[in-house]
């Protein structure tokens, strides 16, 4: 983190209407001390307050010590038996299943990688970043660490209203930011008039629609929207600019400098100097994806998602696609049995007004899709389901189907 030397006059971080310069930044992290460090030698930050997530993961890499970031009951087991050399970071991933898994991250993955996401964002030292939400989701953090790292200013914010996003945005001159596709979504309903302020977002997470984007650029007409993808197993993959991404919002675009993919048996593959095995051999999130003759990657969603009905299989991804369509429906997701994928799957619908239109979404699905792929139950909410990462809380979601488990 040079730019804490270079310029520690420099306003680094923004919250909560307080200011913090790159050198009272690096004061207060010398001087930190976390609450509790686990017998592994893990610094563990339970936390909800993103300031206070930020001061640990600072406090971590001045004295060499990976942090975890969440609240487990089994806290003092992370790290055990694990090589933590270089591990700067302990974060969770679940995926679309719910179930939690940890990864141990060496700081030389991100590190590495910031040159890179600043070139293909277009993003420098100039740049006020806008974020929202807890730490404990990794792609927040990384957009925070790397704002750090190359000199600029952090808006770190852990508003809920939408609408107060749009107040910081333009007081504190914001002019990147990173937000989740549901997020995202959120912004846009807030929107009741056309905003023409100027700012490029990034975005990662989740899939994005082509219905939502053209809604969100026609409220927001000076917006940029970027957009990579990557999983915490293997990090960054592939990217796509505003120009693109609105020509074909399938496209998750070409691949980050340095990296490498690869197509076998429908899988993608990924050489990543960014990954957990730093470019020494391919790695999967087990994705499935062609590569098109343009080069650019196109995600077709899991191997693990798709149904197997008797020998007869399909991704249920397509009638997500098709309830999509739907005037009245903002986003849907897909959430798989646990008792056997041959027993169908669920679909999340929100949905803005009525009954007419859970009726008319079920009559889609019945006429565009034989009976054995259709989903066993549907849920339609009036509001999405969260967690605090801003991407949908599968846990709690699975908790609306526990009568078909």
């Amino acid at each position: 983190m040079t730019a804490w030397i270079k310029d520690r006059d420099k306003v680094a971080l923004i919250y909560r209407e307080q200011t913090y310069t790159y050198k009272l930044l690096m004061t207060i992290g010398t001087g930190f001390r976390p609450l509790k460090i686990n017998p592994n030698g893990i610094v563990i930050c339970d936390s909800e307050d993103p300031l206070d997530q930020l001061f640990h993961v600072i406090y971590g890499l001045l004295n060499q010590r990976p942090v975890f970031i969440g609240r487990d009951s089994n806290d003092d087991l992370i790290g055990r038996g694990e090589d933590l050399g270089n591990v700067f970071l302990v974060a969770t991933t679940s995926g679309t299943t719910g179930r939690k898994k940890y990864l141990y991250k060496k700081s030389s993955q991100w590190l590495d990688s910031f040159g890179g996401h600043s070139r293909c964002f277009g993003i420098d030292s100039r740049d006020i970043l806008f974020t929202n939400g807890s730490l404990v989701y990794t792609a927040n953090l990384y957009s925070a660490l790397h704002i750090l790292s190359i000199g600029g200013t952090l808006i770190l914010s852990d508003e809920r209203n939408p609408k107060q996003w749009i107040d910081i945005i333009e007081k504190t001159k914001a002019t990147v930011g990173f937000l989740v596709p549901s997020k995202l979504r959120l912004l846009s309903r807030s929107i009741k008039e056309t905003w023409y302020y100027n700012i490029e977002i990034t975005t990662a997470g989740e899939a994005l629609n082509q219905k939502f984007l053209s809604q969100l650029m026609g409220k927001c007409p000076s917006l940029k929207v970027h957009h990579y993808y990557g999983a915490a197993e293997i990090g960054h993959v592939s990217y796509i600019r505003h120009e693109d991404l609105l020509e074909d919002s399938k496209s998750v675009g070409r691949p980050f400098p340095g990296v490498k993919i690869k197509i076998d048996s429908e899988i993608i593959y990924v050489k990543s100097p960014y990954g957990a095995l730093q470019g020494q051999d391919y790695e999967s999130a087990y994705d499935c994806g062609e590569i098109k003759p343009n080069g650019h990657l196109y995600v077709m969603g899991r191997k693990d998602s798709q149904i197997n009905n008797n020998g007869r299989k399909f991704d249920p991804i397509q009638v997500a696609e098709i309830v999509n369509k739907e005037e009245k429906v903002l986003d849907c997701i897909i959430v798989p049995l646990d008792r056997g994928k041959k027993y169908g799957l669920y679909i999340l619908c929100v949905e803005l007004n009525g009954q007419a239109i859970q009726e008319g979404i079920e009559r889609t699905v019945m006429k565009s899709f034989p009976r054995w792929q259709w989903p066993v139950a549907y849920r339609f909410v009036s509001k999405g389901i969260y967690s605090d990462s801003g991407k949908y809380d599968m846990v709690r979601i699975r908790d609306l189907f526990t009568e078909f488990e």
